[in-house]
C-alpha cells in the first residue's frame, strides 16, 4: 500500500512537479464591453449613453473603445439618424437610402459677419462665409467594418463628396467617425431613434 502511494507521488514529479489539476476554460471575452451593442443604443436613445462604462475598456488607467464590427453598425444605423441640431441630419433607412440635409458654406457679405448673423462666421483667410442647406440623397451600406455614405465631412464648401468610408464607435452619448489612421473627424454626433430630420434653418 505505502509502496503505491509513493510510486504515484513519485511518477507525478517526474512529469511536472506537481499532479496534474484540471482547470476552467478563461471566460470569453464579452463581443461589447461593459454589455451589448444593443443596452448601449436604448441607454443613447434615454440620454444616458456610456452609463457604467458601457462601450468602453476598464479604465485603470487609460481606456480604448473599440471601433463597431460591421453587424454593430447595421444595428445601430438601420432605421436611425446621426445629426447634429446646426450642422447635418442623415437618415439610414432599411433599404439602403441616405436622406437628409448637410450646411455647407460659400463667401457671404462682410457685413452679414459683422452683424453676427446665424450660420455666418469669418475664415481663416478674412473671408466671410455664409451657411445654406444642401439635400442629401445617396445610399449608405457597411463595408467590412466601416460604414459608407455621402461625404457630409469632405468635399467641396459647396457639394459634399458622393460617398467616404469610416469607421464608427459609440462614446457615452456621441456617434464618432474616424479614419483609417485613427484621426477623429470633427466631434461626437448624436443618434436619434427613427427618421429625425427636421431642419433647424
Amino acid at each position: 500500500m505505502h509502496m503505491k502511494i509513493w510510486s504515484t507521488l513519485a511518477c507525478a514529479t517526474l512529469v511536472g512537479g506537481t499532479p496534474a489539476i484540471a482547470q476552467d476554460p478563461p471566460p470569453a471575452a464579452s463581443p461589447y464591453p461593459g454589455g451589448t451593442i444593443e443596452h448601449q443604443v436604448e441607454k443613447m436613445f434615454e440620454g444616458e449613453g456610456g452609463e457604467g462604462g458601457l462601450g468602453m475598456t476598464k479604465m485603470v488607467p487609460s481606456v480604448t473603445v473599440p471601433a463597431l464590427r460591421g453587424d454593430q453598425l447595421t444595428k445601430v444605423l438601420t432605421g436611425n439618424t446621426v445629426r447634429s441640431n446646426n450642422r447635418f441630419a442623415v437618415y439610414f433607412a432599411p433599404d439602403g437610402r441616405a436622406d437628409g440635409w448637410v450646411i455647407k458654406y460659400k463667401p457671404a457679405a462682410a457685413a452679414a459677419c459683422a452683424a453676427k448673423k446665424p450660420v455666418h462666421f469669418i475664415d481663416d483667410d478674412g473671408t466671410c462665409l455664409g451657411g445654406f442647406e444642401v439635400p442629401i440623397a445617396g445610399r449608405w451600406q457597411v463595408r467590412g467594418d466601416t460604414i459608407c455614405m455621402p461625404g457630409l465631412f469632405h468635399g467641396s464648401r459647396i457639394l459634399p463628396k458622393p460617398e467616404t468610408c469610416h469607421y464608427m464607435a459609440l462614446i457615452l452619448n456621441s456617434v464618432v467617425f474616424f479614419t483609417e489612421d485613427g484621426h477623429m473627424l470633427a466631434k461626437g454626433w448624436d443618434l436619434a431613434k427613427g427618421d429625425v430630420r427636421a431642419k433647424t434653418i
